[in-house]
Parts: structure tokens; C-alpha cells; sequence
């Protein structure tokens, strides 16, 4: 790719929150787990059929599960052994796939691709290697956050190198040694287009200065969340045309490039391990769906989320990290009461609007528990959501027309270019689950058009 000036983007509203706890940036090599898991509850927008049995022997690369939607899209083991438990939710939905892992592994062989090549190789050809090779999973398509349809032509690509929390892996350790993987993830997903791959940096990054400087077109200024592919898509989109764009993060370029190089399904990942309550600090290379109980050690005080901090699951010990989820925080539950709480001066109290003394300690790494300190009330307007929206937004306006069940002007207030970002929901002093409302109504519209 020639080198170029990358374009400037600016975030102007966002929020950068410092929390205790923030990884290292030592990459170590986690121990090979003994299960590994899949989770297809935790996939947006699929109807999940399995493939296999429990006592099924599987390879790295055996298909585990397709969408009944469409059966095309399939999801592949990352481990080779057999089929520990199938588990099945209400209504006999899949919910999870645990493989026990073998001492010898053996993986499904694909061709492989030589990195001058793909950007040659007839999408259609390119299609199909994806979807053998189980990556065609890790696409995303905007508004909805969707797998896209293999038929689907995106209008363009937006990949985000950063990640846009401090608590998930960071661009210098995922990055180093993957070059070539992430140079050819890149070819490919030109061919899958019909417009322009879009890479982004943030303006701070020192990657900037290296030999991958070359392939960032973008380079993104404001606080953290500014790095989201999403957010990076919604300001530096051009047109309405743009609306349905396909958005990556660096980790899943780079599985798309391992994939076609390598010619087999990709399970290395980088994960971060973090917070408080853990001594396991730092970013690990491990495995797709890799247990909780190989990084923590259980802590009865403790809440176990994977993936972003604002926005991530809670997950058991037990459980095992979901298909887009590359981290694991270990935050206090907060379960204490406080004596006249009410009337502390609040030096250890943070609060966005300023309401404790702690305000005056701006630059304090904080220690925060999960609880909500309050309960639900009534929107008060009090405008800090709009203060915070990464990508302009009212949200407080569009809370109001999806309680009222006005879904047209839901989406005329610019409902569908809500990230779920999650930083309204942190800053309402209302305690209202903005973010997830939002995110429930974006589904609803999103099954009425499927339908």
C-alpha cells in the first residue's frame, strides 16, 4: 500500500474514564486450557443449529454449528478433541458447545494463499474461503452489529487498530509480530468491497512511526471511546451509502489474514486479563473460547465481566469467553453498606457530574464497585448522555420516542447510528439502562425487517 497523509478525524464528545486496575502491556503465553467453549447465545442475529453430538470427536476447523438463516455461515471448533457438553437454553436454543481438548491436536487443512495473490482473487472465490475457513463470522455490518449476508457488496470497510477501552487488548501488543496477517486481512477485505478499506489510529499511537504506518488512512483524535470502529466509521463515513458498512477491529483483520496464509481456521487471540481483584494482570496469548477459571482465581467478592468494561457480559467462573469477547475484568461487587453515606463529603465517591468532593482529584485512578448507587427514577434532562455521545446523539430525546413506541421518529432522531458504546447509561444520574434500551429497539427493528 503507498504511503500516504492519513486524514484527520475528531471526536469532540466522548468520555475517558480511569479506572484501577489497567492491564500490563507484558504479552505472556497462557497455559493450553483443558475445555474450550463456544457460545452461540451470545452471537447477535443467529438461529443456531448443531452440527455435532456430545462424544463427537472434532479437529480444529470442524464445523460445530451453522445459522439456520443462512447455512452458509458456520461455526468452526478451536480445538481438536471431543464434544464434552451440548447445551441447550429454552425452547432447545443452542446456548453452548464445550470440546474437552486432546493432548495431539489435529486441524482441517485449506488452501493456502500467497499474500500477493488475494488482492487478485475473485471476491466470489474469496467468499467462499472465508466461510470455509470459519472467519466470515467475525464481519460486522452497521447499523445493527449483524454477521452480513456472503451475497452482501459493502459500500466500504472501517477498521479501528485501537481499542476503545483501556481494559481490552491494546493495538502495540496485538499488532507486534502480526504485520503480514493484518496486511493481508486488509487485501481482503478491498476485494470484498466495492469502495475503500478505511484504517485507523489514534493520534497518540507510536505505531504511526513504524513500517505499518503505511496501511493507517485515518488518524483519530478525542477520548477513548473515539477508537470504536463504529464511532471511527460514523464520522468519517461520506455518505448515507456508507450506512451499512462492514467494521472491524485489528484483532479480527488479523484472523482473516492468518486464515488465508496459514489454510486453517485461526485460534490464537490475545486477551487482556485486568482489575482489582485479580493478580493475573496483563495480556495473554490463549485461544478462542477459553475458559474464565484459566486466568482467575474464584473470589467470592468479585464480578467476572468479559469484554469491555462499560458494556461487557457477566460471566461465571465456569463460563468461557464468547466469540467477540477478548477480555476479562475482575471488578468488586460492592455488596458493603456505607454508614450516613449520604452525608460524606465523597473524597472516594467519583461522580461525572461533580456531586463529591472528588472532583477535585480530576487525574485519580479510581476503585469502583459494580453497584449502581441509587435506583431507577424518571429521566431528569439533564443533558450529561448528549454531553458524552461519541457520535452526537440525543439520546435522552430517542429514550423518549422508543418508550412511546415511536419507532419511526426513533430513527429519524438517529437511533440506528447508536453504538452501545455505554456511556450514557455510566453518566445518567437517573440510573436508566440507556445503552441497552436503545440497543433492544435497534433489534426490533432489525427483526420486523428480516421478517
Amino acid at each position: 500500500m503507498a504511503t500516504m497523509v492519513p486524514k484527520k478525524v475528531i471526536v469532540k464528545k466522548g468520555y475517558s474514564l480511569t479506572l484501577s486496575g489497567e492491564p500490563s502491556a507484558t504479552l505472556q503465553k497462557a497455559s493450553n486450557p483443558e475445555t474450550v467453549g463456544v457460545l452461540p447465545s451470545e452471537i447477535p442475529f443467529i438461529k443456531p443449529k448443531a452440527l455435532v453430538k456430545e462424544g463427537d470427536a472434532v479437529h480444529i476447523g470442524t464445523p460445530l454449528f451453522l445459522d439456520k438463516h443462512d447455512p452458509r455461515v458456520q461455526f468452526l471448533s478451536p480445538a481438536a478433541g471431543v464434544v464434552d457438553r451440548v447445551v441447550l437454553g429454552e425452547r432447545r436454543r443452542l446456548e453452548e458447545i464445550v470440546v474437552r481438548v486432546a493432548a495431539e491436536e489435529k486441524a482441517v487443512s485449506f488452501q493456502k494463499y500467497e499474500a500477493t495473490a488475494i488482492a487478485t482473487t475473485p471476491r466470489e472465490q474469496l467468499v467462499a474461503a472465508l466461510l470455509e475457513r470459519g472467519v466470515w463470522p467475525l464481519l460486522r455490518e452497521r447499523p445493527f452489529g449483524r454477521i452480513p449476508s456472503p451475497d452482501v457488496v459493502p459500500p466500504s470497510v472501517y477498521v479501528s487498530l485501537d481499542a476503545e477501552d483501556a481494559f481490552l487488548p491494546q493495538s502495540q501488543v496485538v499488532l507486534d509480530g502480526n504485520e503480514a496477517y493484518l496486511r493481508a486481512g486488509i487485501a481482503a477485505l478491498g476485494v470484498l468491497t466495492s469502495g475503500s478499506v478505511s484504517v485507523a489510529l489514534h493520534a497518540s499511537s507510536a505505531i504511526l512511526k513504524t513500517s505499518l504506518k503505511d496501511v493507517v488512512t485515518h488518524q483519530i483524535s478525542g477520548d477513548t471511546t473515539a477508537n470504536s470502529p463504529e464511532v471511527f466509521h460514523y464520522h468519517a463515513k461520506q455518505s448515507a451509502a456508507e450506512n451499512t458498512a462492514w467494521t472491524l477491529g485489528a484483532s479480527e483483520v488479523i484472523r482473516l489474514g492468518e486464515s488465508l496464509l496459514e489454510g486453517q481456521y485461526p485460534v490464537r487471540q490475545v486477551i487482556t486479563v485486568s482489575g482489582i481483584m485479580t493478580s493475573s494482570n496483563g495480556h495473554f496469548l490463549t485461544r478462542v473460547g477459553a475458559p474464565v477459571a484459566l486466568f482467575l482465581k474464584e473470589a467470592s467478592a468479585a464480578r467476572y465481566v468479559a469484554g469491555s468494561v462499560m458494556t461487557g457480559r457477566k460471566v461465571s467462573h465456569s463460563g468461557y469467553l464468547g466469540l467477540d469477547e477478548a477480555a476479562l475484568v475482575a471488578l468488586p461487587e460492592g455488596r458493603e453498606q456505607q454508614f450516613l453515606s449520604f452525608v460524606q463529603p465523597g473524597f472516594d465517591k467519583y461522580s461525572f457530574s461533580k456531586a463529591f468532593l472528588s472532583a477535585l482529584l480530576p487525574k485519580k485512578a479510581w476503585t469502583l464497585p459494580t453497584t449502581v448507587n441509587g435506583s431507577h427514577r424518571a429521566c431528569i434532562e439533564c443533558g450529561a448522555c448528549v454531553e458524552v455521545c461519541p457520535v452526537d446523539l440525543l439520546p435522552q430525546l430517542i429514550l423518549k420516542q422508543v418508550e412511546a413506541n415511536d419507532q419511526e421518529e426513533s430513527i429519524a432522531l438517529g437511533m440506528l447510528d447508536c453504538t452501545a458504546c455505554g456511556l450514557c447509561t455510566y453518566v445518567c444520574p437517573s440510573k436508566i439502562e440507556v445503552a441497552d434500551t436503545i440497543t433492544e429497539a435497534k433489534n426490533k427493528v432489525f427483526k420486523e425487517l428480516r421478517s
